[in-house]
């Protein structure tokens, strides 16, 4: 009997990673070793295979393959597409990138921490896209995120779609105030067969347009909210919190629950950018919004809202797997500390600015103009291979505890793992530094608070 590569998984590879199927919509790759992947290219709609002939490990895996439709049997005279034919990427795998094409807005947000305001950071041309997507596609980087400033005002934004599909790109979100996102724009999505998360920032009833700096638009980017779950996008927010919000979190999330949004993340105004000028007046510390957090989980758990629920790395809710989990504690072990990186987003995500420069994420941005990591100026496999740019991105949990004495003699450790890089660097220390929001959670008893009143209202839980 003959088998078939499903006609929406491709046979990529990278220098790191040579044997992988990638899925052509959502961008999931899978890996194999180069014996299974033997087996699967097999699966060409030309070769004879007798499953049975497998050995149990072979047969497992193959049967597995066929369960989550990676392959099926194929029909007569089917063979690969071209496009699914191998494709060996020249560098290490990267899969996901967040892509600011302006640093322009039409908000006036106070707490913006790229100063869009005033235009600190310009748009990129259209070409200057088009070039960025072809270096993207060029290295395998399957899933763009774009963000900005405000995507929608980009004058090219609908071209930009275009060329994104046109290179069998996945546009996994789109970043968006909502003051203008338009059916005709959500449309247009769906007609170049793009299905992204739409992640709309509101920041409360009554005090969302305090913090955006524009009077009249709540009801507004309420619509946009509606408007994006109505034509079936999984629809995300982003909520900040700010002195004057910060005790209407459960009407907020009641409110945003009954619209249907998929997900609602709620986190405490860092004090970057813009936010500066105001967080004397107007922000909390993080100890204020643990406080809340603790005094609505009791609620929160008892009322179960349907949409994924974070209350910044404190808290997670996910109603789907009726799960509770905080992205504070991790699962590092002495067994496995030499393998556990600490940061494992930065393994396959980066991030490019608007004026074309990349960093390992959009928290580490900083106001240096390095053309050395300017994708505009130099090729983007030359700058995923400098040593300078992945320097933390294979750093390991072993590694941290050996630069960092006080943190490999603490009993929370392995639950730390050392918490955020970008944590670490905007508490005024180095990339291999104590993020100290981390470790006031676990060292100041917050951990212990919150399980006390978990297990208090759940008895163990996970």
């Amino acid at each position: 009997m003959r088998y078939i590569i499903n006609s929406y998984y491709l046979m990529i590879g990278y220098r790191d990673h040579p044997y992988c199927l990638s899925n052509l919509y959502s961008g999931d790759t899978f890996f194999f070793d180069s014996k299974e992947y033997e087996m699967i290219q097999r699966c060409n709609g030309t070769d004879d295979i007798d499953p049975q002939s497998f050995e149990p490990k072979e047969k497992e895996l193959f049967d597995r393959l066929l369960q989550n439709y990676l392959i099926r049997p194929s029909n007569d005279n089917e063979t690969l597409s071209d496009y699914q034919k191998y494709k060996l990427y020249p560098n290490n795998y990267k899969n996901d990138v967040q892509l600011s094409i302006t640093g322009h807005c039409n908000c006036r947000c106070r707490h913006c921490f790229v100063s869009a305001p005033h235009a600190k950071y310009d748009e990129l041309s259209f070409n200057d896209c088009v070039h960025i997507l072809d270096e993207l596609a060029g290295c395998g980087v399957r899933k763009i995120g774009l963000t900005g400033g405000e995507p929608l005002i980009h004058p090219g934004f609908k071209q930009i779609i275009e060329e994104i599909s046109k290179r069998r790109l996945i546009l996994s979100t789109l970043y968006t105030n909502g003051l203008i996102l338009s059916d005709e724009i959500l449309q247009l999505l769906k007609t170049y067969n793009q299905s992204p998360d739409i992640q709309i920032s509101f920041d409360g009833l009554g005090t969302h347009e305090w913090l955006r700096g524009i009077k009249g638009i709540q009801n507004t980017v309420i619509d946009s909210i509606r408007r994006s779950v109505k034509h079936g996008f999984f629809t995300h927010i982003s909520m900040v919190l700010y002195k004057d919000n910060l005790n209407s979190i459960l009407e907020n999330i009641r409110f945003l629950d009954s619209l249907g949004v998929k997900s609602i993340k709620i986190s405490p105004i860092e004090n970057l950018g813009e936010w500066q000028a105001y967080a004397k007046d107007h922000g909390i510390s993080h100890e204020q919004a643990y406080e809340e957090y603790l005094r609505i989980i009791p609620e929160l758990l008892q009322n179960k809202p349907q949409a994924r629920i974070e209350l910044g790395g404190f808290f997670i809710y996910d109603p789907s797997k009726d799960l509770i989990t905080s992205s504070y504690e991790k699962r590092c072990s002495s067994r496995n500390q030499d393998h556990y990186y600490l940061c494992k987003s930065l393994k396959q995500s980066f991030y490019i600015n608007s004026n074309g420069i990349l960093y390992p994420c959009a928290t580490m941005m900083n106001d240096e103009n390095n053309n050395q990591f300017n994708i505009l100026k130099r090729p983007l496999e030359e700058i995923f291979d400098d040593e300078q740019f992945n320097f933390i991105a294979g750093k390991t949990a072993a590694d941290y505890f050996n630069e960092n004495k006080k943190c490999s003699e603490c009993e929370y450790k392995y639950l730390c793992a050392g918490g955020c890089r970008a944590k670490a660097l905007l508490d005024g220390n180095s990339l291999m530094g104590i993020d100290e929001q981390t470790c006031a959670y676990f060292k100041d008893g917050w951990k212990e608070k919150k399980d006390k009143l978990l297990s208090s209202l759940l008895g163990d839980h996970d």
